[in-house]
């Protein structure tokens, strides 16, 4: 029987109202049927194309709603179909040029303003997007999609409390859409609601328990709440949902973090990126582990991976140089921080990094060049004034160390190691007042403390004060080990105090106790002739030169005090032969050869 005009436009109808009522493969079939009488409908196509955007057929609506336009250049509703399924396809600027057009024919539209403002939150122009909106939500007479876009947009510009409202107004159209109902969670959970932000995402589990992403942003808010195996829960819930999905592995092995199971959450790490290779956040959040581990190997590798797809990935350069570096593999790491600051010049870990690597390759001009940019623009920069610090220390320029640890203690005071290192530098530069009041703090803290003591106690010699030198050293003997290296140095300190005291006794039984201990301790024996020597004991610091001078081949002292000692009784040739063997050994010594 031939269908009638009436019998069309029941096809056409009955589309529309299975459409609305969620049957959309029944409304595509009553489409078809109504155009195979009418092809060149225009309502009709763009209806079609509408039911084939919910059918998620984007390329066949396009074309459909391209039909429609064929048919009526200006079709309002075919310019906004095929400007939603542009959208659907990621194709922005055909769909903007549609979308533009449809609004230009019907500013009122409210449809075409929603689409078009979900275009451009989609494109990040924010405020173009909610101003279309909210002229959107004046047109509708339902406007839920624009409440939704609405909030999406201040979810991205952080505006939390804002997009509750939002999803707000649109759950009260739709009050059981598990899908809204889960982005209000997520805006309770940004806002730091965490008690309503679970009260939502379980009521959208409720409604849909297939959603994968819901159980893991209830995940996310227990997790927050300190409710670990809640949050584990709910993550395993989603893993069995999306097996595949890499950030639910992420997810669940930050709670696993958060409960100390670091074998656990590198597993889970190991899947995210087994399932997603290219997931550059699971490589360095897997790396860092591994860095803590001192897995340097496992970092290096995870770095080089994401520098593969992104060579400029400045992040990736530094923290691969930092697990070099920590390897003990200087030159890579200067390799890897030279890339990291052509990409970005002020980036004062990779420096830091870089003037560490340079010390300890041995390019201390380098170094210090990098420290001093650095500290340039960071003048409190606490590592790089250490670092520095030490550089000059090493380089034998006291003042210049003591400048900077003087900077560092103003920020650390009670720092007692950055005070035993100033009172060095203070020593070296002869401020013995000083140093000494810097190793008072330190004993204050730690009495008990050798090494302090003998340090305190070459600054008292070195001061004058050979009382208070006698004093630290016997105290570094009785906290020393026996026989060890803190007390044949606290004995040599005593002897040298003694000597200058003129208890000549006194300093060469501490000295001799010292070359028992150790007997190939050339200190101890210089210490003990020259003790002799300053006693008047000609004889017994003749042999005890004579004793120093295989031990210090290179040294001039022995043979020129030995020439000193034959001159006093007259043996001339003995003299000249000693001090031939000085100039032999030290060829520029000015005291010999005077």
């Amino acid at each position: 029987m031939r269908l009638t005009p009436r019998r069309k436009r029941v096809h056409f109808l009955r589309a529309r109202i299975n459409h609305a009522a969620g049957r959309d493969m029944v409304a595509l079939a009553d489409a078809d049927a109504g155009l195979a009488l009418d092809p060149r409908n225009a309502d009709a196509l763009a209806l079609r194309a509408r039911i084939l955007i919910a059918l998620g057929r984007y390329g066949a609506a396009a074309e459909s709603a391209a039909r429609a336009l064929d048919a009526s250049p200006h079709h309002v509703g075919a310019l906004i179909q095929r400007g939603a399924a542009h959208l659907a396809q990621g194709h922005h600027q055909l769909a903007r040029a549609d979308l533009n057009a449809a609004v230009t024919l019907a500013p009122k539209n409210g449809e075409a303003l929603q689409v078009r403002g979900a275009l451009l939150r989609r494109m990040g122009l924010h405020r173009l997007a909610i101003a279309d909106l909210d002229l959107s939500i004046r047109q509708l007479r339902r406007p839920l999609e624009s409440y939704r876009e609405r909030g999406l947009v201040h979810m991205a510009t952080e505006e939390f409390e804002l997009a509750v409202a939002d999803f707000g107004e649109a759950l009260d159209m739709a009050p059981m859409d598990a899908a809204l109902l889960r982005l209000r969670g997520q805006a309770h959970l940004a806002n730091g609601s965490l008690a309503a932000a679970r009260a939502d995402l379980s009521a959208s589990l409720e409604a849909d328990p297939t959603a994968p992403e819901t159980w893991t942003a209830r995940a996310e808010a227990f997790l927050k709440m300190e409710q670990l195996q809640l949050a584990l829960d709910d993550v395993d819930q989603a893993i069995a949902l999306a097996p595949k999905d890499s950030r639910h592995h992420m997810l669940r092995a930050r709670i696993h973090l958060r409960q100390d199971e670091t074998v656990l959450a590198l597993e889970d790490l190991d899947a995210a990126i087994a399932a997603a290779p290219d997931n550059t956040a699971a490589r360095f959040m897997r790396a860092e582990q591994l860095f803590q581990l001192e897995t340097f190997a496992g970092v290096i590798a995870d770095m080089n991976a994401v520098l593969r797809r992104d060579p400029t990935h400045t992040a990736a350069l530094v923290l691969r140089g930092q697990a070099y570096y920590r390897r003990g593999d200087p030159q890579h790491a200067v390799q890897s921080m030279t890339a990291a600051l052509a990409l970005a010049p002020d980036n004062t870990v990779a420096r830091l990094i870089r003037g560490g690597a340079y010390r300890d390759i041995g390019e201390t001009a380098r170094a210090l060049t990098d420290l001093d940019h650095l500290l340039l623009g960071d003048p409190a920069n606490l590592a790089a004034l250490d670092l520095r610090a030490a550089l000059h220390a090493t380089a034998a320029r006291p003042a210049s160390a003591h400048r900077d640890l003087t900077r560092i203690l103003e920020a650390r005071p009670d720092a007692l190691e950055l005070r035993r290192r100033r009172a060095a530098a203070a020593q070296a530069m002869g401020d013995y007042a000083g140093a000494i009041a810097d190793l008072n703090q330190v004993l204050a803290a730690h009495p008990d403390d050798a090494e302090a003591l003998l340090a305190r106690g070459e600054a008292q010699l070195s001061a004058g004060h050979a009382d208070a030198a006698v004093d630290d050293a016997t105290a570094a003997i009785s906290e020393g080990t026996r026989g060890g290296n803190t007390d044949v140095a606290a004995l040599i300190l005593r002897g040298r105090a003694y000597r200058r005291l003129n208890q000549t006794e006194a300093a060469v039984a501490d000295l001799d106790m010292a070359q028992r201990m150790q007997p190939y301790q050339a200190q101890a024996l210089r210490e003990k002739a020259r003790a002799l020597l300053f006693g008047g004991r000609w004889g017994e610091a003749s042999a005890a030169y004579e004793r120093l001078v295989p031990l210090g081949p290179g040294e001039a002292e022995p043979h020129g005090v030995l020439a000193f000692l034959r001159l006093r009784t007259d043996d001339l040739a003995g003299a000249g032969a000693d001090i031939a063997r000085g100039l032999a050994a030290a060829p520029g010594d000015p005291w010999l050869r005077t």
